[in-house]
């Protein structure tokens, strides 16, 4: 049976496991790791010990007359990481349907500062990823639709992520609607990638 020679599940047993050695600890503990740990569903406090980040943050767009407000969280040029968009949550000051769609740049300025959700990153580490916002002439890019209301914060929280931002991409929501405030919070992970990720 071949090794599984996977890093952050390596880092992941020795960390919980308190072990200290040369070699693979996961070739040494795979008869045992299944039952113990799902490594594709890692509990949220053991995600750190993978080197993974779960970071949040939130932007507000305020409302230009005749263009389109819109919303980005981008993973920035050579980051070295992933980002996984885990969930969005979204609030229009009127009744609207809202554009999402992955973008090969970023936009506008950094309106706000993003936060890891693990104190054991601390408080003045920052996430990679960014959040920007501006306002645009049309909802671009328009690959998928949803409706926002103006009475509550709708969740978009598919099963296996929203979206997968490799460097230099990001994830943009876009009011359907021109002169209107758009207000998005983002949940995402976010970790090292290794080269032949990147290179598909």
């Amino acid at each position: 049976m071949a090794e599984l020679q996977q890093n952050r599940y390596d880092q992941l047993i020795r960390r919980v496991g308190g072990i200290i050695g040369v070699g693979s600890m996961v070739s040494e503990a795979i008869g045992e790791l299944f039952p113990m740990i799902d490594v594709e569903r890692v509990p949220g406090e053991l995600l750190a010990l993978m080197g993974t980040g779960l970071a949040w943050g939130r932007t507000i767009t305020a409302a230009a007359p005749a263009e389109n407000s819109r919303s980005q969280l981008f993973n920035p040029p050579n980051s070295g990481k992933i980002i996984a968009v885990t969930d969005l949550y979204v609030r229009s000051s009127a009744d609207d349907v809202l554009e999402v769609g992955l973008l090969g740049s970023s936009i506008g300025a950094a309106s706000a500062v993003p936060r890891y959700r693990d104190s054991r990153f601390g408080t003045t580490l920052l996430p990679v990823g960014e959040l920007r916002t501006d306002t645009n002439v049309g909802a671009t890019p328009a690959t998928f639709r949803f409706r926002a209301i103006t009475t509550e914060s709708i969740p978009l929280s598919p099963h296996n992520t929203v979206m997968v931002l490799t460097p230099g991409f990001g994830i943009v929501v876009s009011s359907g609607t021109v002169n209107l405030q758009l207000e998005i919070s983002y949940a995402w992970r976010e970790r090292a990638a290794e080269p032949s990720e990147l290179n598909l």
